[in-house]
């Protein structure tokens, strides 16, 4: 496993009354080049989770390895930490806050130490390009100024710029329409693929989830509830539901179908499959 996370703990409000078990006992590792996502109700430890990962928050005690790093070492530099894990929160207004595009792309580049300005703007030029958007048509315009889905392919260029080996996304599709969650949801696989990078992703979209993920982990109440790959996960139809999550659409509705008709395979997580699936049935 290129990354480890091992017998994570964390409280909030320690030794006071109103102290909360944000995580506890979490342990799961990811391979290199590989997409992991995270579901989880509000309050189950998701946030708590990214943040100790890009080094925002240290364990009460257990440990996070990043190939031979353990990035939760008392002394492990932050700046470190940042050139290993990238994350884009969920709302990116946040992280943007520059005059315009191109400095707010290349504000992690410079405190790197890279300040050939030819270099900056090729870095700038590559990362915004890398998100689907018209760098020349954008590199001087105001971040404030884009509309909510171009706010977040700017947080996430920013991000890559920094070339990360860990890319974090928090609810990357959260108040997309359809067509704008296609389109993400394809620019992330190609970032993830064309820069063979670890992919992080927290989402309450279980669609998501099933097309992007080669690995998921269910976190409930702060532990680890279920773990595994998508098709895996998604069998356990009864246990996501008692702890407030669903299944794809379309593994609910084979679901669906399997209790009217008998033989029908319910561990499909795509459109096509669900088509190959009936047209067996039908066959037979």
């Amino acid at each position: 496993m290129y990354i480890q996370v091992k017998n994570l703990n964390y409280t909030y409000s320690k030794d006071f009354p109103n102290q909360t078990k944000a995580l506890d006992d979490v342990s799961f590792g990811i391979e290199k080049n590989s997409i992991l996502g995270v579901a989880g109700h509000t309050g189950s430890g998701k946030s708590t989770l990214l943040q100790m990962l890009n080094g925002l928050l240290r364990p009460d005690d257990g440990e996070i390895f990043i190939g031979e790093d353990c990035i939760t070492e008392k002394d492990f530099p932050l700046v470190n930490i940042r050139k290993k894990v990238g994350l884009v929160f969920q709302y990116p207004e946040y992280q943007l806050f520059e005059e315009t595009v191109r400095k707010d792309v290349i504000y992690g580049p410079k405190n790197l130490g890279i300040e050939d300005e030819k270099e900056l703007e090729e870095i700038a030029r590559d990362a915004i390009s890398k998100v689907g958007l018209d760098y020349e048509m954008i590199k001087d315009r105001s971040p404030f100024e884009l509309s909510g889905g171009q706010k977040r392919r700017v947080a996430i260029a920013g991000v890559i710029a920094m070339k990360p080996e860990v890319l974090i996304l928090d609810e990357p599709t959260a108040g997309l329409d359809p067509e704008s969650r296609h389109e993400l949801i394809n620019m992330i696989q190609n970032i993830q693929k064309n820069e063979n990078i670890i992919l992080i992703f927290v989402s309450h979209n279980m669609n998501d989830i099933a097309k992007l993920a080669d690995k998921m982990i269910v976190l409930d109440r702060g532990k680890i509830a279920m773990e595994g790959t998508p098709r895996e996960v998604f069998e356990k139809k009864d246990e996501l539901n008692s702890i407030g999550l669903g299944v794809p659409k379309v593994t609910e509705i084979m679901h669906r179908i399997s209790e009217e008709i008998e033989g029908v395979k319910t561990d499909v997580l795509t459109l096509d499959e669900a088509l190959e699936e009936i047209a067996r049935v039908l066959n037979d």
